[in-house]
């Protein structure tokens, strides 16, 4: 049997290449979002062939800070479960005999 602890120090456990939303809504929303980048695209193709290079590599730059904020998020996260796991097993208004 796999220890969690074990795959989580070996590299095993990987949060975000585990995580993908099931949920129909989501798909929705991003194929809608992705038909609408597209639409735009072609718009700035016709104003202007360099636009949507210039656009994508703002757009690049943006999302190389997603990762750092996901990591903060989840180590915050993983932080307030652990003091919530603490507050269960130890309570202070519980006398010790």
């Amino acid at each position: 049997m796999s220890s969690f602890l074990k795959d989580l120090y070996y590299g095993k456990i990987i949060p975000e290449d585990n995580f993908s939303p099931k949920f129909e809504e989501y798909k929705e929303m991003r194929q809608q979002h992705n038909e609408h980048f597209t639409d735009f695209v072609e718009k700035l193709k016709a104003l202007d062939s360099s636009l949507p290079t210039q656009l994508l590599t703002i757009l690049d730059e943006q999302a190389e800070a997603i990762p750092i904020e996901t990591a903060e998020m989840f180590i915050y996260g993983f932080r307030m479960g652990a003091k919530m796991m603490l507050e269960v097993l130890i309570d202070p208004t519980e006398s010790t005999k």
